[in-house]
């Protein structure tokens, strides 16, 4: 058998049809392979099933005996029950389905059964009876093999399939199929790690001889995952360092002297790190790209800023392209003060401009004279042509797809590439969804930095929360007011901005109270935005449009509404627009009815500022699917690993794939052959665009 066979699609086969392969494919299954690495959500022991006769009064149970009675019922509340009672040589005990009326063509006296379900005292009469979760039948000598006396997997489900036709699907492809799977590790790493062959480990999946057996199987299943997806990040990032260009930047020049000079503070030595990082890169004759990771107010601008001017001291153009209008407007208003300063051009390019502006700053990209384009995703559409670009950088880059990304690098001849993102990213994801960049960590904190202090405050203790903000207000400093949703929503009992802006608006009304979020037009974010950064307005209600980016220095409040509806790494995203000059700031979260983990995740938040340990604490009690959101981060989706569980494994998969790389690249040693068609047909980029 080779890859091509084992990954054959289920249907059509003769043992499915077009309804079960829809029904399978809700669990991800469209091929043999899909179906053999189904790992089983648990597993019973069933290998000494106590008789009928010595079950326990209460709690969970598995029995074995013949239907001798079966009775069709309707309970007082309109719940349709079946009732069974089922005996084995010790005596009967009776058996009780909820609403499963579709198992009355099934159920039949004298039928052989095995039932899962959890025991009670009948409230009426008080004898012991099963509530039954679970039904096997037993019509063969097969079935009894493999539904007793030994361990038995239980399968996840969905509407319509049963454990029986999974089982009987499995066990085909335990007969016929998996003892010929190609392994696809060469039997010297296997040997190495000490893990075991691909298709013990199917097998031990499915039939295991011990509870402890699944356990190592689903190690080797795990490893594989994180194997092929490393290998895939590892050769595109071995091809990334292959890639030539002839963009030759100028790591130091005049324009970096006059910028440091203008600044009113000394740059840290993570942030010179990081720049003596891309100077490397941007004169090595190869592609640059590199990911510049720091945690909110740790300076990533200032090393933005001296790589564009590697770019355009040497004659090119530079690009910084922004998830959002607010975040783009933000960069340029930033950027193009400081650069002016010493002569440097800039230009923001968006989808709001009116058609003049637009038509001015597309012929002016078109000049020779090197610029600094600034905008969204408006600068990657085919009527902005820019004039030799020499460096990509792109904020935030976790927010664009790669096909994004790579319609940006083609306005130039093989740019450099500077990727940048403030959300603190756990070790895992960094692994994942960055393992084919170079990396670049500022870790260090400016000089003078003032953190934020956090409190946790009640619903009702709203009135002290608007007293302490008036305060505030009234020593001319000014407030944010963060909500999770723009409406009131009937399905959350939650507060909402806009309900928010005219509670508040009510109870300060000497003061001029803002409302933005993302549903507003383009120019009305931009005006508001301008007036609050101008202190016109003292208080801006907002949703999470602000999360990043966003830079107000005499903001020195921020109530975050409803709290607990915040992620760790939004809540710390947040809290970062707020202590960015020179005065002391407080973040208040209001938040009431709490769950343990939120509990845990706002007490978290209220004694740190450390955004990398706040991003793997919100990893371990939230999971991967949440910390970023799958699609937004194209993080992958893997069919038998846990990211947070399995991170040990991870990190090997990465250290045996570095290794494969170093010694064999492109994977061509005649042991490599079936590694490389299996990685090479791995399909890594989601709906988003992102490699995952």
């Amino acid at each position: 058998m080779n890859l091509r066979d084992w990954n054959t699609p289920i249907y059509p086969h003769r043992m499915t049809t077009p309804t079960l392969a829809q029904r399978l494919a809700k669990l991800g299954i469209g091929t043999w392979a899909e179906l053999g690495t189904l790992v089983p959500r648990t597993y019973q022991d069933r290998s000494s099933l106590p008789p009928i006769i010595r079950l326990p009064d209460d709690g969970p149970a598995v029995i074995t005996g013949r239907i001798m009675v079966v009775n069709d019922d309707m309970s007082k509340h309109r719940v349709h029950l079946l009732k069974v009672t089922v005996a084995d040589h010790t005596g009967p005990i009776d058996v009780v389905f909820f609403n499963q009326a579709y198992l009355k063509p099934i159920l039949k006296i004298g039928l052989e059964v095995v039932i899962t379900g959890k025991l009670e005292r009948n409230p009426y009469t008080h004898i012991k009876q099963l509530l039954a979760t679970e039904l096997d039948v037993i019509r063969s000598v097969k079935d009894r093999e493999q539904l007793l006396g030994c361990i038995v997997p239980i399968y996840p489900l969905t509407a319509g399939l049963y454990q029986s036709k999974i089982r009987s699907l499995i066990q085909y492809a335990l007969d016929t199929m998996v003892p010929h799977v190609p392994d696809f590790l060469p039997p010297s790493i296997r040997e190495r790690l000490n893990i075991m062959p691909l298709s013990m480990a199917i097998h031990t999946i499915h039939r295991p001889n011990t509870m402890e057996a699944p356990v190592h199987a689903r190690m080797r299943l795990v490893f594989d995952e994180f194997l092929r997806y490393q290998l895939s990040l590892l050769k595109r990032r071995h091809e990334f360092k292959r890639l030539p260009t002839p963009c030759l930047l100028t790591p130091q020049s005049d324009l970096h002297d006059r910028y440091i000079q203008q600044l009113p503070y000394t740059l840290t030595n993570a942030q010179w790190q990081s720049i003596y990082d891309i100077q490397r890169d941007v004169t090595s004759g190869i592609a640059m790209n590199r990911l510049i990771q720091g945690d909110v107010g740790s300076g990533k601008t200032d090393v933005i800023v001296m790589a564009i001017l590697m770019a355009i001291s040497a004659g090119y153009s530079a690009v910084l392209m922004a998830p959002t209008d607010v975040l783009a407007s933000q960069h340029y208003h930033k950027l193009s003060h400081a650069l002016s300063a010493i002569g440097v051009d800039t230009v923001l390019l968006k989808g709001s401009l009116k058609t003049k502006a637009k038509r001015d700053t597309l012929t002016r990209l078109k000049s020779p004279q090197p610029v600094v384009a600034i905008g969204t995703h408006s600068l990657i559409q085919d009527p902005v042509d820019i004039h030799q670009v020499g460096l990509v950088v792109i904020d935030e880059q976790h927010r664009f797809g790669v096909q994004q990304r790579i319609r940006l690098a083609q306005k130039g001849n093989t740019p450099h590439c500077l990727y940048t993102t403030a959300t603190p990213i756990p070790r895992t994801f960094m692994l994942t969804i960055y393992g084919e960049l170079e990396k670049s960590i500022i870790s260090e904190m400016p000089p003078g930095r003032i953190p934020a202090t956090t409190i946790r405050m009640r619903m009702s203790q709203l009135d002290e929360v608007i007293s302490i903000m008036s305060e505030r207000l009234q020593q001319g400093q000014q407030v944010y007011v963060v909500y999770p949703l723009i409406e009131a929503s009937s399905k959350l009992d939650l507060a909402s901005a806009i309900e928010g802006h005219a509670d508040i608006q009510s109870r300060l009304p000497q003061h001029q109270v803002g409302l933005l979020h993302g549903k507003l037009p383009v120019a009305d974010k931009d005006r508001i935005m301008s007036q609050f950064k101008q202190g016109e307005m003292g208080v801006l209600v907002s949703t999470t449009v602000i999360e990043v980016g966003v830079d107000v220095p005499n903001a020195t409040m921020m109530v975050i509404m409803n709290a607990e509806r915040f992620g760790l790494s939004q809540l710390h995203q947040l809290r970062g627009r707020i202590g960015r000059g020179v005065l002391q700031s407080t973040c208040i979260l209001v938040a009431d009815r709490l769950s343990d983990i939120s509990k845990k995740r706002l007490d978290a938040m209220v004694h740190t500022n450390n955004g990398f340990e706040l991003a793997e604490l919100d990893l371990k009690l939230r999971g991967p699917g949440e910390v970023l959101g799958v699609r937004q981060s194209g993080l992958p989706q893997f069919r038998v690993a846990d990211l947070v569980k399995d991170e040990p494994l991870l990190v090997l998969a990465r250290k045996v794939g570095i290794k494969m790389i170093e010694t064999d690249p492109t994977l061509q040693h005649p042991s490599f052959v079936a590694l490389r068609e299996w990685v090479d047909s791995a399909d890594y980029v989601s709906e988003s665009g992102h490699l995952n």
